[in-house]
């Protein structure tokens, strides 16, 4: 028997994209970081996006503090499974995975990466 599950925090209010609007209009603190690689990122990224992608993420963590809001987000929710594991093993205390870029229901924006 196959076992479905969802890739994104299922618990978290930064799983619903409504409430990812604040983060990103900057009324609420966080970090948001595309795990994709930068490619990805470049060819649309949630708007406010840090790319950091998740081969990098151990080494070059988000500048942040340990207990800060991250949210993170990929392409189908893997790698950012794996990104938040990665953080929370790193001792980031306040990850959410907010899953695939696709349950985004707002604009993209385009152009190089910001890290």
């Amino acid at each position: 028997m196959f076992s479905f599950f969802r890739r994104y925090d299922t618990d978290s209010p930064y799983a619903d994209p409504a409430r990812l609007q604040g983060l990103i209009a900057g009324d609420e603190p966080g970090l948001l970081v595309d795990v994709r690689t930068v490619e990805e990122y470049a060819s649309g990224h949630i708007p406010g996006a840090l790319s950091i992608p998740v081969a990098e993420i151990q080494v070059r963590p988000p500048a942040a503090a340990p207990d800060d809001l991250i949210v993170v987000y990929c392409h189908s929710g893997a790698r950012s499974t794996s990104a938040k594991k990665i953080l929370t093993l790193s001792g980031f205390t306040n990850v959410v995975n907010f899953g695939a870029i696709k349950r985004w229901t707002g604009d993209l924006a385009f152009g190089e990466a910001v890290s």
